[in-house]
Formats: structure tokens, sequence, C-alpha cells
């Protein structure tokens, strides 16, 4: 049962679909017949065909469309096809109807540009449009590149020459140029700006050479700055600036050509010289650059105001080196300059080339340095300054040696030298008192009490009480004595005084000082024999002891006092109305 079952059913699903395929075929053959391929009239068709058909357009229209060949060939295959047939409405009616212009009159035909020989390669534009001929192009001309690329032949009008978007291609170039910026992701129309450098059809050199367009003087627009033509060491603007972003432009671009010089500035102590632009005005005339005195107009220069190389800092700095060898500047113009100052600095150390003001002195004030004098009138005396005794160049001063050292131009602290100021005690100085150091010590420490013991020890422990002052009888330079050659110049009392007129002076009994001369005075004896001596001079008791009636230099002593106080006690009440004794007692 069950298998008589399943043999019905197959038989049931064959009929269903022989029904199907009777079905498709009626609809294929019967409802919708094929559509039958185009008759060509071969009995026309020339042997050339064969080569023909290979062509572009025949492959295109014929193979590819199949389009039949009397629908060109209207006259048949002896006359060449209409390109009327080309414009027709259900063909090509819009390209033809913004055909290739050929020239200012006339349209290109179809055929010049559209291929259907045989043996024959398709036309490119660079065959009328290439190198050499009247309107050449030969860049963007590649194979690489096709002129659709950027151009549509059959455009409408006013967009026949339309350009593509250049960024389309170069999409790895932007370009910041000046207030005019073009991108990759800049809207359509932005190759108008490309367009401002570079003509499609040019090179870029050609575009190098173009920048005068805009930036040139006498045409100058509102985004182009100005160059002035004077700048001939800089001919080429793409020397310097990167045309894609202008603003590359800076001491990098510089150091290309300039290298020595950029590489010098690369310290952080030249930081403010860093920019060549800072200076150099690169679209200025030849030669032009800005002043120092455009940044440094603070900076006082010392004796700029009468000394004409010192107004220029050029002629000290070197602007790419300025801080380079500023020690050395000045021996530029000083070659006869040998400072000798004993601490070997460099003329900077005493002359600010930049002082604070103008009215600062040329040269630091030597106490500046040499602190131990609190300023340059300190060492010596008030009225002296340091560049009275030295010479600013040949400082060295040898204070200590009696002869003068005459190379070097330098001098000694010797009678010769001190004289310049101390004439009068140099003319006057004797034998043995010629270095002036010996008595008066240093310059810059002088001693204004010089003690002559250091000399003259015999004489000053000699000296009596007040003969310790040398100098109060002697001349210090000199030695000599002066108005004070006689004793009686200081002890004028003792002139007209006992032995005050005695023929060989003072000196008979004292001297002022040792060696020579009696050491005390000798005994009065010396000169006054006591035989000699007349009246009671001749009684024994009398002439025992001077001293007891007599001083040096005082008349003798004859008043009652005097004599009886130790000798005549016994006589005090005798004639009690006489003053003197010796008015009866006679002496002489």
């Amino acid at each position: 049962m069950s298998r008589a079952m399943n043999a019905s059913r197959l038989r049931r699903i064959g009929l269903a679909l022989a029904l199907v395929v009777a079905a498709l075929l009626f609809v294929r053959f019967v409802l919708w017949p094929a559509r039958k391929p185009p008759l060509s009239p071969v009995e026309f068709v020339p042997k050339t065909w064969e080569t023909a058909r290979q062509s572009p357009m025949h492959a295109l229209h014929v193979g590819k469309r199949e389009i039949a060949c009397t629908r060109c060939h209207q006259k048949g295959f002896d006359e060449p096809p209409s390109t009327t047939a080309c414009a027709q409405s259900d063909c090509h009616a819009k390209a033809a109807a913004n055909a290739h212009v050929g020239n200012a009159t006339t349209k290109t035909d179809c055929l010049a540009c559209h291929v259907f020989k045989g043996d024959t390669q398709a036309a490119a534009c660079v065959d009328c449009h290439g190198t050499g001929k009247a309107n050449g192009h030969a860049h963007h001309a590649t194979s690489g590149v096709a002129c659709t690329t950027c151009h549509d032949p059959h455009g409408e009008k006013g967009a026949r020459l339309r350009t593509a978007d250049c960024t389309s291609c170069h999409t790895t170039v932007s370009a910041l140029h000046g207030r005019m910026e073009a991108h990759a992701g800049m809207p359509s129309g932005s190759t108008a700006m490309c367009t401002n450098c570079h003509l499609p059809h040019q090179g870029k050199e050609e575009a190098r050479a173009r920048c005068t367009t805009c930036h040139v003087d006498g045409n100058v627009t509102a985004d182009a700055p100005r160059i002035e033509l004077g700048a001939k060491r800089h001919p080429a603007c793409v020397t310097c600036h990167e045309p894609h972003d202008v603003r590359k432009a800076d001491v990098k671009a510089c150091a290309g050509c300039h290298q020595d010089r950029t590489q010098a500035l690369a310290t952080p102590e030249h930081a403010g010289h860093a920019s060549c632009t800072n200076c150099h005005r690169p679209h200025a005339p030849e030669g032009a650059a800005a002043t120092c005195k455009g940044c440094h107009a603070d900076k006082n220069t010392l004796g700029a105001s009468h000394v004409t190389a010192h107004a220029e800092c050029t002629s000290c700095h070197d602007p790419h080196r300025p801080a380079a060898s500023k020690e050395a500047a000045c021996v530029q113009c000083h070659q006869a300059i040998e400072p000798k100052h004993p601490q070997a600095r460099a003329c900077i150390g005493c002359h600010a080339p930049h002082p604070a003001n103008r009215e600062a002195p040329i040269a630091a004030a030597c106490s500046s340095c040499h602190t131990k004098a609190s300023s340059d009138h300190a060492f010596h005396t008030a009225k002296t300054t340091c560049r009275d005794c030295h010479a600013p160049h040949a400082f060295a001063l040898a204070s200590v040696k009696p002869e003068p050292v005459a190379k070097a131009g330098l001098v000694t602290a010797s009678g010769q030298f001190c004289g310049r100021c101390h004439a009068a005690e140099k003319n006057a100085v004797r034998q043995g008192h010629s270095a002036c150091t010996a008595c008066h010590g240093e310059p810059h420490a002088p001693n204004r009490s010089p003690s002559c013991a250091a000399c003259h020890a015999n004489e000053a422990s000699s000296a009596p009480k007040g003969h310790a002052t040398c100098t109060k009888c002697h001349d210090g330079h000199s030695g000599s004595l002066g108005n004070h050659a006689a004793c009686t110049s200081c002890h004028t009392d003792k002139a007209k005084a006992q032995h005050g007129s005695l023929q060989t002076g003072c000196q008979t009994c004292h001297r002022p000082h040792g060696p020579n001369g009696v050491a005390t005075p000798p005994a009065c004896t010396t000169c006054h024999s006591p035989a000699k001596l007349p009246g009671l001079h001749k009684i024994t008791e009398h002439a025992a002891k001077c001293t007891n009636c007599h001083s040096s230099h005082g008349p003798p002593r004859s008043d009652r006092a005097t004599c009886t106080s130790s000798c005549h006690t016994d006589r005090r009440s005798h004639q009690p109305s006489a003053d003197v004794c010796k008015g009866c007692h006679i002496f002489r």
C-alpha cells in the first residue's frame, strides 16, 4: 500500500516540473522572443573591417554596445561616416552641443580625437597641445596623468576648461601662503589659490620665478608683502622661503647659505641675535640692516660723543659673535698701549665699555679695586691722587729702591721721583738722606714724623732732656742747623747771663748730643784757677765748692740767706739791715 502511494507522489512531482519547464519555454519563445542582433549589410563590408574592428571606437560601439554599422555609415562604406550621426539625440547629442573647440570659429571634428581606423592609436590631447606646439603644455601631460583628470573636453559652456581640485591629487601638499591657505580639506574651488603661482601646464621652476607677480615694488596687494627689488643678494625667493609654507623663512633658512654665522649664534648667550631677521631685512636693498641701537638704545658707550670708533658698535663687536673676545677688542685700535698693571687685567677691567651713565668717568677709580684706600685721595695725602704718582698703563712703582728705573717708563720713590712734588726737599737733601722711604716709609702710608733714631742711635741716646726731637735743631733733609747753629737761638736767656759771652760758646761746657763734645759740664777750676782768684776767693773754705755761691749762668749769690744758711750761721744777726754780704766782704 505504501509503496504504491510513493510511486504516485513521484509521478505528480515529475508532472509539475514538466509543466514549469513548458511554461518557461512558452514565455521565452512565444511571449518574449529574443532580440535579434543588428544585421549589417555584409555584402558591402570591406576587407579592411578585419583591422578596423580592433580600433577603440569600433570595439566600443560595435563590440560592446552592439550598435549597427549603418547608424554611422549611413551612405555605405565608400564614404566617411557622417559625424552628424554622433549628434543624434539618442547618442551623443549633449557632447556634440559642447564639442571641443579647435580654434576661435571651428569646432573640432569628433573623429579628430575618437579613432575608428584600424592600426591607429586613440588620439591624445598632447598630439595637438604637446611640447613644441604653438600652445605647448608639457607639465601634467604624462602617461601618469590624463588631461581629462583636470579637463572636461565636452564640458558645458563656461566649464569646458574647468580645472579639477589640485588637492585631489596633491594630497600631501598644504599651502600656508600669506593670508591664502589651501589644504586637502578645503572646499571645491580652492584650486584657484594654487594657480596664483602654478600654471597647470608649467613646471615648478616657472612658479618659483613668479613670486614677483604679487611681491614686487609698485604692485603690492593687500595679501602680498612688499619686496624691494634692490635685494640683489636674495634674487630667488625660494632660496629662503618654502613656497607652500612661507612662514618657515627663519634663521634655519639663512643657515643654508650662511652656516658659519648661524652656527656662531646657536648658543644661549647669543639668544638676542639668534634670528637673522632681527637685524637684517631680507627684502631691503643690499647692505640694509637694522642698527644696533634699535635694540640696544639703553647702552651707553665709553667716549662715544668724541670717539667715532666707539660710537659704532661693530668697531668692537662682531654682530655674529657679540660676546666673543670682548677683552681683545680694545687692542685692535690701541696697539701701542701695553698695560703693566700688577693684576694684569684687561682694558675693560678699568675702562667700562658700557658705563651706567654718559657722565661716568673714563676709567674706574683705583680705590674701586684697591679697597684699602677709601678713595683715590686716601693713600698719600688729601691733595694727591693715585695718578699723580702712577701712570695708569705703567702702574708698577718700585718704592724702596733709591735709584730710578729707566726702562718700561717706571720710576722709583727715590728723591728723583718724590722730587716731582717735593722739589725743595729734593734739592736740599744731604748724602745719606736720598732714599725718601728710609725716613718716610711707604708712599701709601707715609710717616709724617720719622724717627731719626733708626739711623742716629748714638745721637738719640746721648741727647739731653729737651733735645730728643732732632728736627728742633736740624733740618730733616739737609741736616743743617740753620738758625739753630747757636744754642742761644732757643736758650735766649743764657745769652746775657754768666758765661754767655764765652768765646768758645756753650760747647765749652755743654754738647747737644754725643758722641762728640763734653758729656757733662766740666769743673769750674778747669777755667778758674783758685790761686788766681781775687779777694775772699783765696779763703780755703770759699774755694772748696764753687756751686755753694755760683750757678753756671747766674750771678754769684752773696745775699744773707746764701751766706748764713749753711756756712756763716753765726752771722745771721750781723748787720741785719744789710741785704748782701759782699758789700763789705769783697771777693774781687
